[in-house]
């Protein structure tokens, strides 16, 4: 999920936050999985601070050129 869900250049993780509260147990048993992301480094480092498991976009592209052998 966007880290700061519809507030675009935002810079508050807390859409984040309340979403992951409401599934943490479900991740934590392994029933789900939760991660946030946002294109704003500072947001995605406060979201991990506060326990949210969270990637910067960047890193997401990165992954998925590597599982696309783009890389």
């Amino acid at each position: 999920m966007d880290v700061n869900l519809g507030t675009i250049g935002g810079n508050s993780y807390q859409p984040a936050l309340t979403i992951y509260q409401h599934v943490k147990s479900d991740v934590e048993s392994n029933l789900s999985r939760f991660l946030a992301i946002s294109g704003n480094s500072d947001v995605v480092q406060d979201a991990k601070r506060a326990g949210i498991p969270a990637l910067e976009k960047n890193d997401i592209q990165i992954i998925k050129m590597i599982k696309e052998s783009k890389l």
